[in-house]
């Protein structure tokens, strides 16, 4: 049950933060909830296509359910605050900014990933799944 709960917390916790990227960008409602749940259970989506098992949000809808409560709310509480009439801040500003060239962010993201991936191999971790029914 703890499990269940801290997973929807996380998957709307990644609903929620995209759609404050979303919503900075002028996105209106539709948009933002449309990216929440792309960038909340896209890569969940993908996994599951890849190893052949049911998709999660199929099988749960509770986690669409979180992604469009998270994204939602945070449109509307982004709604009374307005960005000053110079553009709101992007994410290429920081990396910019940073001194970084592009390709070193990607290799960094990309070896993270793969590192992690590594690690998840050797100790045998696994994603909680669903319980499904054959």
């Amino acid at each position: 049950m703890l499990i269940e709960a801290l997973d929807y917390a996380g998957v709307a916790t990644f609903a929620a933060s995209s759609a404050l990227v979303s919503r900075r960008c002028g996105a209106d409602l539709v948009a933002t909830v449309l990216l929440a749940l792309v960038a909340a259970i896209g890569g969940g989506t993908l996994r599951d296509l890849l190893i052949a098992r049911p998709v999660s949000w199929i099988v749960d809808p509770r986690y669409v359910g979180s992604c469009v409560a998270a994204s939602a709310l945070v449109w509307r509480a982004r709604m009374s605050i307005s960005w000053p009439r110079s553009r709101p801040p992007q994410c290429t500003d920081c990396w910019l900014q940073s001194g970084f060239a592009f390709s070193w962010c990607v290799a960094l993201g990309v070896g993270c990933g793969v590192g992690l991936r590594l690690l998840a191999l050797k100790f045998d971790l696994k994603m909680p799944a669903p319980d499904v029914e054959a």
